[in-house]
């Protein structure tokens, strides 16, 4: 009975799980008839019986005996023949040379006989330079189930990012070039701007890096885990620059990475060594082999292990991120247990605190590369509870950030991590990307987390104190503000909700701004409260390495709370690991329909106002469009009113109000928020109430 071809290949696929050598000459038989087992030139299936007639001499007589009546199968079955064969094999073919009917192959199995060298063909030998090399090391894991051959391909993924070196050396050579110039810096965010744009890569054109992690090479030239010449044209006609000598390494990686996903999918040991080979590998060959295994269990419904695989896929190198997390663990533990100087055994005041101060500012934004821990505690309970929080983060320039949150609800806590580079955010666990427009709550926690916030303190403040200190063989500076805050007002968490209204308040209560976000869910600002504040350098560099901010509320009725407010800062200038994830495991796209319908009216919008307060919403988006320049001429009207009428109070703060009162008249009527702020309304169309993107012309259920 014969083998149809998808029986020939379930047969050649099952092979190493279940051998049936008896049935290995039935199977050459109906191999003979197949297209793809004929044509050498392009095929290497021959292999895969070679290697096992290498210790299977009855199917060499077989092959024998069917090179003598196919005719057309001789090239595929001389190659068997040559490769496994033994003196029996060499005596026949040596006949062969001397019988007619074999004319047409005289010359190949002269070929094959100078010199006789079985087993010439090992794949094993040496590393995969072409894709007839990855068939021949997967035939030779079909035949065997030796999970070398498998291990040899993953070995084809170490192949260099020549893209990647090439991008890296031109973004230096244009940094380089236009660093003294007027215009540096707008170029160098142009440059960002279209490589994000045009080819989803993220770069810091300033210091000449590519922060997007994934092989560029195999990026371009796969859709998904396919191959794809059409994408490769289209992204490669992108890059400022030609390429050409850099294409090369892609005709065995990308090849490699599709046959890797193709396999792991299949066959549960070659999943299983791409596991095992991803934690042993580092750099972008891990993150394609984690890719691979994301797949697979996704194929699966094994949702945990995919998910776990995309989380690993944000470190390109474990090992070394484990001891840095180690490391900066161990410092914020003597840093945790650093005292103020005032309750220290030995300290000592030293003079020109405010320089000192100035310098350690200097030192601590200068820095490019820190990890620091975030704590807010409320100390006046006994266990933590809803309000305390912890951050512990990883930064990087530019603008890069990994963050893990912890908090602590009423009896158990809650952790959530993301990543934010520049504008682009990705949060857990799926990680994917999201818009702009949902992120502005967290780029902000994102910035009010960085060293940066105290700067004003070092900068604009006079601290009470300036003490050095040692602890635990190291020497520290110590600056103390006491009662930095003393106040019942409510505008320190309205006005920090953004950073330009910290402009219209006092120096202290700036300094402060970035700081109400972060303890408002322990805080109750509508209370009496008082705030200090002591900062620490470490005197070897300059930098601050410990703050503590402890916030005293007095609510009516109840007995004083206590908060306190911990961060520490370890490991400058030292590698971290802040990319975006190497692949994506969930599709994200707009909520309705992204596509322009070809025919059709203009679509009549409808703004519908999403604010809680309508009214509320009203007054705000009223003052806006006046906003800016008003806070230009600020400082000076106030002056110039304090001046000739003494502090603001009630009566002249009408004098002070009266442009946003006239702004709001003016505004309500026009309405031009709508248009300034389209991204806050809900577009529906008018006709149908469907909720429509701006991006489409038309409603997609109307027309």
């Amino acid at each position: 009975m014969g083998m149809d071809e998808t029986e020939i290949n379930e047969f050649l696929v099952n092979y190493y799980r279940a051998p049936h050598p008896e049935r290995l000459p039935q199977v050459l038989l109906e191999c003979t008839k197949v297209a793809w087992f004929l044509d050498v030139s392009n095929s290497v299936a021959w292999y895969f019986i070679a290697r096992i007639a290498q210790a299977q001499p009855a199917l060499l007589r077989s092959c024998e005996v069917l090179f003598r009546k196919i005719p057309a199968a001789r090239p595929a079955l001389l190659q068997i023949l040559k490769q496994a064969g033994d003196d029996r094999t060499r005596g026949f073919l040596e006949t062969c040379l001397q019988d007619q009917r074999f004319e047409t192959v005289r010359p190949e199995i002269q070929s094959a006989l100078q010199p006789w060298a079985p087993g010439s063909v090992a794949p094993l030998s040496h590393p995969a330079q072409t894709p007839a090399d990855l068939d021949l090391l997967w035939f030779e894991f079909l035949a065997t189930g030796n999970t070398l051959a498998v291990v040899a391909i993953i070995d084809a993924l170490e192949v260099p990012d020549r893209i990647r070196f090439k991008l890296e050396s031109w973004l230096r050579a244009v940094a380089s070039e236009e660093q003294s110039t007027l215009f540096a810096s707008v170029k160098r965010r142009w440059i960002e701007e279209r490589l994000r744009k045009k080819l989803a890569i993220l770069v810091d054109p300033e210091h000449g890096e590519v922060i997007t992690a994934r092989d560029l090479g195999c990026y371009f030239a796969m859709d998904g885990f396919a191959v794809s010449q059409e994408r490769l044209q289209k992204l490669t006609s992108q890059l400022p620059f030609p390429i050409s000598e850099e294409l090369t390494s892609l005709a065995v990686k990308a090849p490699a990475k599709w046959s890797l996903a193709s396999n792991a999918q299949k066959h549960a040991i070659v999943l299983s060594t791409c596991k095992s080979e991803a934690a042993k590998r580092t750099g972008r060959s891990r993150l394609a082999l984690l890719e691979t295994v994301a797949h697979a269990e996704l194929a699966q419904n094994d949702l945990q292990t995919a998910f776990e695989a995309l989380q690993e896929s944000l470190t390109t190198n474990p090992e070394e991120r484990l001891a840095q997390i180690a490391k900066a663990s161990a410092e914020w533990e003597i840093l945790s247990r650093l005292i103020p100087a005032a309750e220290a055994a030995q300290s000592e005041t030293i003079a020109g605190g405010r320089d000192a101060a100035r310098e350690c500012a200097d030192a601590t934004e200068a820095a490019r590369i820190y990890r620091s821990k975030l704590v807010v505690t409320n100390i006046s309970r006994k266990k933590p509870g809803p309000g305390d929080v912890s951050w512990e983060v990883e930064f990087g320039t530019p603008a890069k950030s990994r963050v893990l949150q912890t908090m602590w609800l009423d009896d158990s806590d809650v952790y959530d991590e993301w990543v934010t580079i520049g504008r682009e955010h990705y949060r857990g666990p799926a990680y994917a990307p999201l818009p702009y427009s949902k992120v502005k709550h967290t780029l902000r926690l994102d910035r009010n987390l960085r060293a940066a916030k105290y700067l004003p303190f070092l900068r604009e403040l006079a601290p009470a104190s300036v003490r050095r200190l040692s602890h635990e063989g190291a020497e520290f500076v110590q600056f103390e503000y006491k009662d930095v805050i003393r106040s019942t007002s409510a505008y320190l968490p309205l006005l920090s909700m953004a950073d330009w209204c910290r402009w219209l308040l006092p120096r202290e209560w700036r300094a402060l701004g970035p700081f109400a976000a972060l303890v408002s869910g322990a805080v109750d600002f509508r209370n009496e409260f008082s705030v200090q504040a002591c900062l620490w350098a470490e005197c070897s560099t300059n930098r601050l390495v410990k703050a503590k901010l402890t916030f005293e509320v007095h609510p009516k009725g109840r007995s004083p709370e206590i908060v306190e407010l911990e961060q520490f800062f370890a490991c400058y200038d030292e590698p971290v690991s802040v990319v975006p994830p190497a692949f994506q495991l969930l599709q994200s796209g707009p909520a309705v329909h992204a596509r322009r319908v070809p025919a059709g009216e203009p679509l009549p919008h409808k703004a519908v106002n999403l604010l809680p307060i309508p009214w509320a919403g009203l007054v705000i988006f009223a003052m806006l469009p006046v906003l800016i320049p008003y806070l230009a001429l600020y400082a000076w009207i106030r002056s110039v009113i304090e001046a000739h009428f003494g502090p603001v109070d009630g009566s002249n703060a009408i004098w002070l109000s009266s442009p946003f009162i006239a702004a709001a008249v003016i505004t309500s009527w026009t309405k031009p928020w709508i248009y300034l702020f389209p991204r806050l309304y809900e577009w529906k169309c008018s006709v149908c109430q469907t909720p429509v993107n701006l991006e489409v012309a038309q409603c997609p259920t109307c027309h």
